[in-house]
């Protein structure tokens, strides 16, 4: 087995969950179940190169030519951190129709999910990580 199975396996598990989703997620055709959602374009454009930007100066921050001491790496780190909080700033005050609306927290067991998943998705990047290996 070659490293191109790895992504082979992922093709399938994501085929897999698409026909899922197209069987198991029903479709609301009627008038009172549609509602207008508009898209937050402001809150993409902030929190997607915040992410991007602080990702960049972690993973990068060890192969540049003098580290962290490399000018590029801490600015690229700050302005990440600028980017996500005009994102909680937008999302929390500005935004219509938020990514992200603050009342989906108040759903029984929410809260734990949303910590479980993210413990789960750190599990998993360092199982990718050690996968490619």
């Amino acid at each position: 087995m070659t490293w191109r199975w790895f992504f082979f396996f992922g093709s399938i598990i994501l085929g897999i969950v698409a026909v899922a989703s197209v069987l198991c997620i029903p479709r609301h055709t009627d008038e009172k179940h549609a509602k207008k959602v508009e898209m937050d374009w402001l809150g993409t454009a902030t929190i997607v190169p915040g992410l991007l930007l602080i990702v960049y100066a972690l993973t990068d921050g060890s192969h540049a030519p003098n580290g962290w001491a490399t000018p590029y790496i801490p600015v690229t780190f700050v302005l990440g951190w600028l980017c996500v909080g005009a994102f909680v700033y937008i999302e929390g005050w500005v935004a219509e129709q938020p990514l992200l609306p603050g009342d989906m927290f108040h759903v029984k067991g929410m809260k734990a999910l949303t910590v479980a998943l993210f413990f789960q998705y750190g599990t998993f990047g360092i199982f990718l990580f050690y996968a490619s290996f």
